[in-house]
């Protein structure tokens, strides 16, 4: 994104987080900025969170094409300000490192090296010439900590303040399609994988103090029908719905006509229950929409034809009404929806390229694979998932490596809930 002439933002947008450092309700997601000065020399102000490493580099590569940057200035230490400083220098040995002393000396505590080979140490009126632009310094402790600086720049009279004013939030930009269909593809992926690890968490949690507690989702992205959708997932919510009120209110043993209203009753009571926001009502009509016309004939019809077209016609309702259920509101994602079916071109900068790096598409295809067919194709694999009795010590092995890299990437950045609690 075009700030002026030689300078673009870079940074990314956090959706995930609700409450940055805990305590700010930041309903839309979280903005880490970072900025380019492209003069005779670049520049690059502030890296981002550990989570967003990949993306943010990928940006920066992408806006500087054949260039490398010449200078990081980090203006302030904090992991969603420096977290990713390390795969920075590491990504461009070349770099020289710009900071405070005070910075550099939490370097030393964070990265185990203050880059003293690769740094320039700034204090109150240094400068920095890149060309046209000048950059001067200004220490500014305990606006976050200590080791806080400034930089003004000159040319384009613009102060990187290190986040000292403004409010917190994602910002808002126009993505082009490809990104928004990738971007709603990884959050079904990630919804399901959010909602069912949490309740495999909790069978196991359970299986240690001898409580039982039954399967909540049984692979529902492998289903053949919006309804055998419902029936595999978050079984312990559909089922209580089913009890409780579809049941009562005379289930599907009334005329045809008033079983389809006990399902746009229930479902619109199960969008309330995510939020009393119209965009969850909105995704329970439209699920109670679906089950009737399959209860009219649409079933009837589905099963007349192969199963991978079954498939792909569930999986791609449910992508299109989980753009609905995962967007800020209603509106926002009306208009998500128009911009993919208009097939909508983006703001400067923001490319398919600039999100899509090699480890999200691999993290993505893996997460097609083991969120269902993979555990159906291997049968065996699934009963050893499942089984009571103690994994080999080959297995035990396996399974602390992946508890060992799982803790290490949940504490290498900020606090990031279980999508679950926003419900």
């Amino acid at each position: 994104m075009e700030i002026t002439k030689d300078i673009l933002y870079v940074g990314v947008n956090d959706h995930l987080v609700d409450l940055f450092e805990g305590q700010y309700d930041v309903p839309n997601g979280m903005a880490y900025n970072s900025y380019l000065i492209c003069d005779d020399k670049v520049a690059v102000m502030d890296s981002v969170d550990a989570h967003f490493t990949d993306e943010w580099i990928t940006k920066i590569a992408a806006a500087l094409g054949e260039r490398t940057p010449d200078y990081l200035v980090v203006q302030h230490m904090e992991p969603d300000h420096s977290g990713s400083v390390a795969a920075f220098a590491q990504a461009y040995p070349g770099t020289t490192i710009v900071a405070s002393a005070q910075a550099f000396n939490m370097m030393k505590a964070y990265f185990g090296t203050d880059y003293a080979d690769r740094r320039v140490v700034v204090k109150e009126g240094d400068t920095l010439p890149l060309g046209t632009h000048t950059l001067h310094f200004v220490t500014a402790p305990m606006v976050h900590w200590p080791e806080v600086i400034m930089t003004y720049d000159d040319a384009d009279k613009v102060l990187f303040s290190a986040d000292a004013f403004g409010k917190f939030g994602a910002l808002v930009a126009t993505l082009p399609a490809p990104i928004l269909v990738l971007g709603y593809t990884a959050y079904m992926m990630q919804l399901y994988f959010d909602f069912s690890g949490y309740s495999d968490m909790a069978i196991g949690i359970g299986e240690f103090f001898g409580i039982t507690l039954p399967e909540n989702f049984e692979y529902p992205y492998l289903a053949c029908s919006v309804g055998e959708y419902w029936r595999r997932w978050h079984i312990s919510l559909s089922s209580w719905f089913r009890d409780y009120v579809y049941i009562p209110l005379g289930g599907s043993r009334c005329r045809l006509r008033r079983t389809c209203l006990n399902l746009l009753i229930v479902f619109a009571l199960t969008g309330l229950w995510h939020g009393a926001a119209w965009q969850y009502v909105v995704f329970g009509l439209l699920h109670g929409i679906i089950l009737c016309m399959e209860r009219l004939g649409l079933r009837r019809a589905l099963e007349q034809l192969p199963r991978l077209f079954r498939h792909l016609y569930t999986v791609v309702l449910l992508w299109l009404t989980l753009v609905i259920f995962g967007a800020p509101g209603l509106s926002e994602g009306l208009a998500v929806l128009r911009g993919i079916f208009t097939w909508q071109s983006g703001a400067k900068g923001y490319t398919l390229a600039a999100f899509a790096d090699t480890k999200l598409l691999l993290i993505l295809a893996a997460s097609f694979l083991l969120c269902g067919p993979v555990q159906a194709l291997c049968p065996k694999l699934k009963a050893a998932l499942y089984a009571k009795k103690a994994p080999s010590p080959a297995g035990m092995a396996g399974l602390l490596v992946l508890l060992f890299l799982g803790l290490m990437r949940v504490t290498a950045g900020t606090y990031s809930a279980f999508i679950y609690f926003q419900f």
